[in-house]
C-alpha cells in the first residue's frame, strides 16, 4: 500500500490533479483472443479464453472454433471447442469459453485443454481461416512453430495466481489491441472475464512510496504479485543501513526461496520513468558456492513470468545450477551476482524470446566503491533510453547511460527476483526504498492563443531553457513589457479557454486558471525574468505548467488597464 507520502511541494501547489494520457495503440481488424488463463495457482479450475469484438459491427461467430496447440514434440493433441451456430458477438462485447467457476462464462470449455507447459490456442472461423492465436511458455517449445505464431509468443510461465489481492490472468494491454506480437500485446493483469481489461488497473501514476509505514505492510493494493508482495522492512532486521531516504525500506523476495514477481497495477503505456534507492552487494566469494547465483530485474514497458526466471545475460544462466525460461520483456535494469561477479546491465528484452540486447554494462559492483545503497533511475521515451546509477535522486546525473532505437511496446512495470543459492541466508535480495514510477516525458515549451498589446508593445512570453529535472535556473521570460515597471505578472496554473477580462481592452484574454502568481520588474528595455526553478523529482515528469504574462499599463484607456501575452505550456520532463 502507499504510505501517505506525496510528491514535492511544487506538484502539490501547482497541480492538484495530474492526468497522464496513454499512447494511442492500434486495434486489430477482427475478433481477438482478449484474455485467457491456462494455469491457475489452485486446482486449475478457472481456465478460460475470452473473445472480444473491436470491429464496430456485430459478428456471427457461430461455427467458429478454439483449437488447442500442443507445443511438445510428440505430445497429445489439446482438443477444441466449437461455438454454437447462430451466436452473434455484438460490437464491443465479450464471449467467454471457460470452466464453470469462471465468472461470466458463455460456453463450457468442453474438450479444449489449456495445458500447463508449452502450448497455445488459436481461433478459426467457420471457413477454417485462422483469426487469432497465442502461445505460452514458448521457451520450452519443441514442436514445429505454428504458422500463425505472433512474435515469439509468451516465452515464460505466467500463472493465474489466486492471492490476497485477487486473481490475475493474461490479458491484452487494452481491449482488442493486436499488433500481432504476443509479447507486446499481453501482460499479467487482474482477471476480468466477460468485462473490459481497461478498467482493472487502479494504481495511479505518479506512484510514490517511501515505505515508511509499519513493518510488514505490503504493496498488495498497488501491485499484482506471484508469490509475495513487496513488503515494508526494517533495514536493521535485514542487516543493512537505512537508505539515504531514511526510515524503513522494502523487500521484494519470497523468503521461502525461488523466484518472485510484482507487476504494477497501472495502465499500460510506452513511456515510463522509474527511480528508486536500491541496495547492491559485491561478490561473496565465501558464502556463495561456485554454481550459486541471485538476480533481479526492474523493467518498464514490459512484463515478466511468475518466477523471475532469467535470460543468459552476462553468461549468468551458464554459471548457475538452475533452469531458466525467461518471460521478461521491455527495457530493464538487471543485476546478477555469483561467486565470481556482481554486475549491473541495462537490457532491451524486446518482446521476449531470449534474443535480448545489452544496451550498457556490465557495471561491476565493488565493495567500498559502489555497493550498498545506490540511486537507480530508468527513463524510456519513444525509441530512447536514459539510465542512471548513483548521482542525485530525481536528477539526470551520476553514471549516465543512453541508447536509441530500442523496442517500443506499450506495456507495464515489473520487479522480479530469483535466487539459486545453496544457503538462502547469503542472499542480498531485492531491497528498495523511495520507489517512484511515472510517465516519462520530454521537457518542452509550446504556445497557444493570442496577445493583447499595451501602449508600450505586445507582451511576449518565452523561456530561458527547457523545464527539465533539476534546472534550477529555469525561468519564464517576458519582452514587450512596459519599461522599468513593477507591474508585470506571470500566471501559473491550469489551462482554460481564452476568457475576456471584464473592463480590459478587447482581446485581453486569460488562458490560465491561476494557482501561483510570479512578479518581476521589467528593465528599461521592457524585459523581465520570472524564476521558476524545477526541482529534481521524477514524480513531476509530464506535468504541464500553463503560464501567461499580464502587464499593467496605466496609460491604457480602460478600467482594467492591462495587456496580455499568449499562453505558454511548460512541460516538465527529461
Amino acid at each position: 500500500m502507499q504510505d501517505g507520502t506525496s510528491p514535492l511541494d511544487l506538484q502539490q501547489t501547482m497541480l492538484p490533479a495530474i492526468l497522464f494520457t496513454a499512447a494511442l495503440m492500434p486495434q486489430g481488424p477482427g475478433v481477438v483472443i482478449n484474455e485467457f488463463n491456462y494455469d491457475d495457482s489452485g486446482a486449475d479450475d478457472v481456465e478460460f479464453v475470452e473473445l472480444y469484438n473491436p470491429t464496430g459491427a456485430t459478428v456471427d461467430i457461430g461455427g467458429w472454433t478454439l483449437v488447442g496447440e500442443e507445443g511438445s514434440a510428440g505430445g497429445t493433441a489439446n482438443g477444441s471447442v466449437t461455438i454454437p451456430a447462430g451466436t452473434m458477438l455484438l460490437a464491443g462485447d465479450y464471449y467467454v469459453v471457460g470452466q464453470p467457476a469462471v465468472p461470466n462464462v458463455d460456453l463450457d470449455i468442453g474438450g479444449l485443454a489449456l495445458e500447463n507447459g508449452p502450448d497455445g490456442v488459436y481461433l478459426q472461423d467457420a471457413n477454417l481461416q485462422i483469426v487469432d492465436g497465442v502461445v505460452w511458455e514458448y521457451a520450452l517449445w519443441s514442436a514445429a512453430a505454428p504458422s500463425w505464431l505472433e512474435g515469439d509468443g509468451l516465452f515464460g510461465d505466467i500463472q493465474g495466481h489466486q492471492n490476497s489481492n485477487g486473481t490475475n490472468s493474461i490479458s491484452r494491454v487494452r481491449d482488442g489491441v493486436d499488433t500481432d506480437d504476443n509479447g507486446c500485446d499481453f501482460r499479467p493483469q487482474f482477471w476480468s472475464p466477460g468485462t473490459s481489461n481497461d478498467n482493472v488497473n487502479t494504481t495511479r501514476v505518479p506512484y510514490v512510496n517511501r515505505f515508511d509505514g509499519p513493518v510488514g505492510s505490503t504493496v498488495d493494493t498497488d501491485f499484482l504479485y506471484s508469490f509475495v508482495p513487496g513488503t515494508t522492512a526494517d533495514p536493521a532486521t535485514l542487516g543493512i543501513q537505512p537508505s539515504p531516504q531514511g526510515g524503513n525500506c522494502s523487500s521484494w523476495i519470497d523468503p521461502t526461496g525461488g523466484g518472485n514477481a510484482n507487476w504494477l497495477m497501472a495502465g499500460s503505456r510506452e513511456n515510463w520513468i522509474l527511480e528508486t534507492w536500491i541496495h547492491l552487494a559485491a561478490v561473496d566469494a565465501v558464502g556463495f558456492d561456485a554454481d550459486d547465483g541471485e538476480a533481479f530485474v526492474i523493467g518498464l514497458r514490459g512484463h515478466s513470468d511468475s518466477f523471475g526466471e532469467l535470460p543468459n545475460v552476462g553468461g549468468y544462466v551458464d554459471a548457475i545450477n538452475c533452469d531458466n525460461q525467461s518471460g521478461h520483456t521491455g527495457i530493464a535494469w538487471m543485476g546478477i551476482r555469483t561467486q565470481a561477479v556482481s554486475e549491473l546491465y541495462l537490457v532491451d528484452f524486446n518482446n521476449g524470446g531470449g534474443d535480448f540486447t545489452v544496451l550498457a554494462g556490465p557495471v561491476s559492483i565493488v565493495a567500498g566503491m559502489n555497493d550498498g545503497w545506490q540511486r537507480l533511475r530508468l527513463c524510456v521515451l519513444g525509441g530512447d533510453v536514459v539510465a542512471n546509477l548513483g548521482g542525485t535522486f530525481g536528477c539526470d546525473d551520476g553514471m549516465r547511460f543512453t541508447a536509441s532505437g530500442v523496442t517500443q511496446c506499450s506495456n507495464g512495470v515489473y520487479l522480479t527476483y530469483r535466487e539459486c543459492l545453496t544457503v538462502n541466508s547469503v542472499q542480498n535480495g531485492l531491497t528498495l526504498d523511495a520507489l517512484t514510477v511515472g510517465e516519462c516525458a520530454g521537457a518542452s515549451v509550446s504556445f497557444r492563443g493570442t496577445a493583447s498589446a499595451t501602449n508600450s508593445g505586445t507582451p511576449t512570453i518565452g523561456a530561458n531553457g527547457l523545464p527539465s529535472f533539476g534546472n534550477a535556473a529555469f525561468g519564464i521570460t517576458g519582452s514587450g513589457l512596459v519599461p522599468s515597471s513593477a507591474g508585470a505578472f506571470c500566471l501559473v496554473g491550469l489551462p482554460i479557454a481564452g476568457t475576456q477580462v471584464p473592463g480590459a481592452p478587447t482581446g485581453a484574454l486569460i488562458y490560465v486558471n491561476n494557482i501561483l502568481g510570479l512578479v518581476a520588474g521589467s528593465d528599461p528595455g521592457g524585459n523581465a525574468l520570472f524564476g521558476l526553478p524545477i526541482p529534481c523529482d521524477s514524480s513531476l515528469s509530464g506535468i504541464a505548467l500553463e503560464t501567461q504574462l499580464v502587464d499593467i499599463d496605466a496609460t491604457l484607456a480602460a478600467s482594467v488597464a492591462i495587456g496580455t501575452s499568449r499562453a505558454m505550456t511548460a512541460t516538465i520532463g527529461q
